[in-house]
């Protein structure tokens, strides 16, 4: 296991004194990072939202410590979670088999969460994002086939954010190969939300 130069972890808990509205988790990386508010946003008043992300792949010893963290203090309706877009020095195996192991410990520390599965979004050219990045991209996609694997034989739901967003890369691109400006963001936390209320019914 190798890690990053830099590492990093952001925890966020949303209205921690409302005990009136059910809570959701959202848990990834700078992806998270970036649509968060706009989930919770568009579910105030409906679920109070928080999010941890981090740099950190599975299976890193410290990211269960993490997830431990995020999930220690509140119970949670539904945990809507991703990994996949950093430990590019492990292998797709290996990844696949971590993954697996840390669904199953997050089934284990949220036992009666609804947990949902959000694919990996796509990596683009740095400076061109109307073109993939074949090395890394090829990567994501793996690692997306492989977690729709896990996931279907554990009856976890798949929120597809890659087919969502990889022919909107040029409308709604940093630029930086990752990330995404403003509307993108919004686009993809709106969409989340709108996940989410369907999974809880909270439009009913």
């Amino acid at each position: 296991m190798q890690r990053e130069n830099i590492e990093w972890a952001q925890f966020r808990w949303n209205n921690t004194h409302d005990v009136t509205l059910p809570r959701v988790l959202l848990i990834g990386d700078s992806i998270v990072v970036g649509y968060n508010e706009f989930v919770a946003k568009a579910l105030e008043g409906k679920v109070n939202v928080a999010f941890y992300s981090t740099s950190k792949c599975v299976g890193d010893p410290a990211i269960i410590k993490e997830l431990t963290c995020a999930l220690d203090n509140y119970d949670f309706r539904l945990v809507h979670f991703n990994n996949g877009l950093h430990g590019f020095t492990n292998t797709e195996e290996e990844y696949g088999k971590f993954l697996a192991k840390y669904t199953d410990k997050l089934e284990k520390l949220a036992p009666d969460s609804q947990l949902v599965w959000a694919m990996s979004t796509p990596i683009t050219e740095v400076g061109n994002p109307a073109t993939m990045d074949v090395d890394k991209n090829d990567r994501v996609l793996e690692r997306n086939r492989l977690a729709a694997e896990i996931m279907s034989q554990r009856g976890i739901p798949v929120n597809d954010l890659y087919s969502l967003i990889a022919d909107r890369q040029s409308e709604f691109s940093s630029g930086d190969g990752y990330h995404y400006n403003e509307a993108g963001r919004k686009y993809l936390g709106e969409h989340v939300a709108e996940v989410i209320s369907e999974i809880l019914e909270l439009n009913d």
